[in-house]
C-alpha cells in the first residue's frame, strides 16, 4: 500500500463518519505500526502515513469523537520477548 492511499483512506473514513454517523459511532480505530514512532531505514513514507493516521485520531478525540490507534508492534521491539 502506498503512503498516499493509507492517508487518504483514513481521511475519507474520518470525513464520512463525521457526516454520516457522528452521533451513533462508538469506535473509530486505525491500525498503525511501531514504524510511526520508532522509524526504520527505508520506510519513511510508511512511517509518515502511520503518523498522519495517529494525528487524525488525535483530532477526532479533540473534537469529542471516537478515535483510537492500535499500534502493531513486532516482538523484536520488546526486549522481554526476545
Amino acid at each position: 500500500m502506498d503512503c498516499f492511499e493509507q492517508i487518504e483512506g483514513t481521511k475519507n473514513l474520518d470525513v464520512a463518519t463525521r457526516e454520516l454517523c457522528r452521533d451513533t459511532l462508538d469506535w473509530f480505530v486505525a491500525f498503525s505500526s511501531a514504524v510511526g514512532w520508532r522509524g526504520n531505514a527505508g520506510q519513511a513514507n510508511y512511517g509518515f502515513a502511520n503518523s498522519v493516521m495517529e494525528r487524525i485520531c488525535e483530532h477526532r478525540r479533540q473534537d469529542g469523537l471516537p478515535g483510537q490507534i492500535c499500534r502493531i508492534i513486532h516482538k523484536s521491539f520488546c526486549p522481554k520477548y526476545n
